[in-house]
């Protein structure tokens, strides 16, 4: 939706709000009254966050004021989040600079839930992809060197959980496999069915030698195979 348009409904029913008597507790802005953020859009990109205190200290004590900037030239994109001491300020805020023109230009005003700093969501996502790949292993043995750097987790439960030899992993998948295919599990039935979602696989304990082409030639022969099989001609498998 147009910003301009989503500023004039919100002007809008500011208006049907204070023409009704609505109450706090049944105003739109309640939903947002656990949120001390709000947005501000279409903003000069001359700004800077002083000139951004001045204009909306005057509805309460600002504590934060995150002015989002380009990594590489350090320019301002035209929107900031502002965070007030009193959550009440944010109402005030949207109410009375929603729409207002600043510097020449319209600004958006609007409430945010759940606001987090780009750092956070940065730190989160790198502890998504650090459980990902797996426990550390050397951290498990108090040898890791990287702290932070680490590309593994260093989550203290998966610190306590017990570490599996991969060779026994491949064994365990094989019983698995030849257990299920000596009963005749269905397809649906199969321990295969939890992966139904997803397409892709991990492989390990590859030589250092393969490349991607060569890699690619091994499991390209399994393409459309609806049955399951295994690539002899250049693994070894006890299948």
């Amino acid at each position: 939706m147009n910003p301009l348009t989503l500023v004039k409904r919100t002007q809008k029913i500011n208006s049907t709000e204070a023409a009704l008597g609505i109450s706090e507790e049944a105003s739109w802005h309640a939903k947002y009254k656990d949120s001390a953020y709000i947005f501000v859009g279409g903003i000069s990109f001359d700004l800077t966050e002083g000139d951004l205190l001045a204009v909306f200290a005057q509805y309460g004590e600002v504590v934060d004021v995150n002015l989002v900037r380009d990594k590489a030239t350090g320019k301002s994109k035209g929107f900031v989040f502002l965070a007030y001491e009193d959550q009440r300020s944010t109402i005030l805020a949207v109410d009375n600079l929603n729409g207002a023109k600043i510097l020449g230009r319209i600004v958006r005003v609007d409430h945010v839930s759940n606001y987090k700093k780009k750092e956070e969501e940065d730190g989160e996502e790198r502890q998504r992809k650090r459980e990902a790949r797996g426990v550390c292993r050397s951290f498990q043995r108090g040898e890791c060197k990287w702290g932070d750097a680490c590309k593994f987790s260093h989550d203290e439960q998966s610190f306590r959980k017990p570490w599996m030899n991969p060779l026994t992993l491949v064994k365990l998948t094989q019983k698995i496999n030849s257990t299920e295919a000596a009963l005749g599990i269905s397809e649906e039935a199969s321990w295969h069915a939890k992966y139904k979602d997803s397409a892709y696989i991990f492989f390990g304990g590859i030589s250092f030698d393969l490349t991607e082409g060569d890699l690619l030639t091994v499991f390209a022969q399994l393409k459309k195979t609806k049955k399951r099989s295994c690539c002899c001609s250049l693994l070894q498998c006890s299948g």
